[in-house]
């Protein structure tokens, strides 16, 4: 499985236009009386957070999903596209993620192809590697190896692990485009795929903090999270994953428009409870984040993590499946 040899097969081929929707079928009798004592939850009920994070996505439809569609931006300055740029304007993911639109009609309103092939590249991944769909690391001779216990050896001075999470979370690690990412994602649900790129890189060469950290996180936290692309996003991020494309990002540089976006004000994540608001976090500064990101990589790169990273980027994870007769069809399968 390589992710460069699946784009260079399916960016060439042609999409069919999107089917017409099937015919409705006849609706079904009504109880009433259940109707009379049935009532959707309260909003409210799920908290501050979550009841801001849903009334700032405005109107859900179909109509809505494809001006979206219609709208992405494609002259984004990124160069996390893949030989192009990313758009990363229209926030469509959680209408392909919900089924409110189809990844053809989102094609044909627009959007870059490679966009929508990420989603079923991972879906792919997910179906065929077992380790992804149970949450195990594909490559486990790699797993850990960016944890700063592992790499720096103990440091019983700065932060311990839980606060450098809590810190990351909260968009406190003191580098303005990850905290401004991190702050839109509680405000919002969402944050554009390279912001997903640059947090996971901050927690994981960054803080030397274990993938799986990030990945629940954003389980908890992301309206569109999908199983697969979140697992395979984060093993990636961990370099344990089926292709580590975007090792190195240089996660602590802003890019030309600020970064992350943040919240409203910058004032911290937007429906915060003031309890955890007003709480004192440990998080270094900026500058000794990106000294001991430099610091931590150096390291890596000595002890070979980032050349093995990039071998398995370069020739793809083998898998086995099993023939009609129950023999494996590929050795050193996963």
């Amino acid at each position: 499985l390589r992710w460069a040899t699946f784009l260079a097969h399916l960016d060439a081929a042609s999409v069919a236009p999107p089917r017409p929707p099937p015919a409705l079928p006849p609706p079904l009798p009504v109880d009433r009386a259940l109707v009379g004592a049935a009532s959707l939850p309260d909003p409210v009920a799920a908290g501050r957070w979550a009841a801001a994070l849903l009334q700032r996505w405005g109107e859900i439809s179909e109509e809505e999903g494809l001006r979206r569609a219609g709208a992405a931006d494609r002259t984004s300055p990124t160069a996390l596209g893949n030989n192009g740029p990313v758009g990363n304007s229209s926030r469509l993911s959680p209408y392909l993620r919900w089924g409110v639109i189809s990844p053809r009609q989102a094609y044909h309103a627009g959007v870059r192809k490679r966009d929508l092939l990420w989603r079923d590249w991972s879906r792919v991944c997910y179906r065929l590697v077992g380790p992804l769909r149970r949450g195990e690391p594909v490559l486990p001779l790699l797993d850990g190896c960016c944890n700063r216990r592992r790499s720096d050896g103990p440091d019983d001075d700065g932060p311990d692990d839980d606060a450098l999470f809590e810190a990351w979370c909260l968009g406190r690690t003191g580098a303005p485009a990850v905290d401004g990412a991190m702050a839109e994602l509680w405000a919002t649900g969402w944050m554009s795929r390279r912001d997903r790129l640059r947090v996971a890189a901050c927690l994981v060469e960054g803080l030397g903090l274990d993938w799986r950290r990030g990945r629940d996180w954003f389980a908890h936290t992301l309206v569109d999270h999908d199983p697969a692309i979140n697992e395979l996003m984060w093993q990636n991020a961990g370099f344990c994953g089926v292709d580590t494309f975007y090792r190195g990002l240089a996660w602590w540089e802003a890019d030309g428009d600020g970064g992350g976006g943040g919240g409203d004000d910058g004032a911290g994540p937007v429906g915060m409870s003031e309890m955890v608001r007003d709480r004192e976090h440990v998080a270094p500064d900026y500058e000794r984040l990106v000294a001991e990101a430099i610091a931590r990589r150096a390291t890596l790169r000595a002890r070979g993590v980032y050349r093995a990273a990039k071998t398995v980027a370069n020739s793809g994870v083998r898998i086995g499946w099993e023939n009609t007769n129950g023999t494996t069809m590929a050795k050193n399968a996963v």
